[in-house]
């Protein structure tokens, strides 16, 4: 009975959904077009859907009881940096124990690791990563062939951040698909700790999609989102990301813009 209310409340919500436009996105959405932006953030909760009966059973978004697989939850925490300058871009995947970089600049791709040692990071090349040994770096051309990941390849971030980024950008600039959520700006407010949102909300193929965008002011600080599916009047394939901010600039932090000055670039170019 709980649920049922609650999808009426969201089909209620979309029939009467604000025409109008969300003000404080509008700057981060011209930063993803514009390729110019250096963001940091955190994925405080990563996708949490049913899993299997034996895992733990939590309450969150709908206050309805999810299955949650305790061990991949916190196998999934992690962070990142993006940097994008037109068509040089950078993007780090950070773990607890290291991380993951791939510096696109000037047509070639470079990949490399680092790990944590003595408080610093430590960074090494393709081969060997975390191990020592080499530490060069193999600079690969990028196939000038237009390709279907190519296409992916430009709003292709952090796969939490792709979704939370597709909810504000137009549908020419994203890859869409007829499972894609097409979102609409509900209504924005203030909450009690000061802090403002920015609401929007999607039904595709009886999944129902929501996701509030958070603000310090005119800061980006937080990105929450869920859905969940309708099925005979019960939920199936339920899921929450948060997504922390850390950094959201509209200008590109150059220093990410080229190799570590402990890498050297060993590549045989004609």
């Amino acid at each position: 009975m709980k649920m049922k209310f609650v999808m009426t409340m969201v089909v209620t919500l979309l029939m009467i959904v604000s025409v109008g436009k969300a003000a404080k996105v509008d700057m981060y959405r011209d930063a993803l077009i514009n390729k110019s932006f250096t963001l940091k953030y955190e994925i405080i909760t990563p996708p949490i859907r049913q899993v299997n009966k034996e895992a733990t059973i939590q309450k969150r978004f709908f206050k309805e009881a999810e299955v949650v697989d305790k061990n991949s939850v916190n196998n999934l925490k992690h962070g990142g940096i993006i940097v994008v300058d037109g068509e040089n871009k950078y993007n780090e995947t950070s773990y607890s124990n290291g991380g993951v970089c791939e510096l696109n600049k000037d047509g070639e791709s470079f990949v490399y690791y680092w790990k944590m040692k003595n408080n610093q990071k430590e960074y090494y090349g393709s081969r060997n990563a975390f191990g020592g040994g080499s530490r060069s770096i193999k600079a690969q051309k990028e196939n000038d062939t237009l390709s279907y990941s190519s296409l992916m390849n430009e709003y292709d971030y952090d796969s939490e951040l792709t979704q939370a980024f597709a909810v504000i950008l137009p549908p020419d600039e994203i890859v869409a698909s007829p499972y894609n959520p097409q979102y609409k700006f509900l209504g924005s407010g203030t909450l009690n700790n000061g802090l403002s949102y920015e609401d929007f909300v999607s039904i595709q193929n009886n999944t129902y999609y929501a996701a509030r965008y958070y603000f310090d002011g005119n800061n980006l600080v937080k990105i929450a989102m869920a859905d969940y599916t309708d099925v005979q009047g019960s939920v199936s394939n339920y899921e929450k990301i948060v997504i922390s901010i850390k950094e959201f600039s509209t200008t590109p932090d150059e220093t990410y813009l080229s190799l570590p000055s402990t890498l050297k670039d060993k590549t045989k170019r004609k």
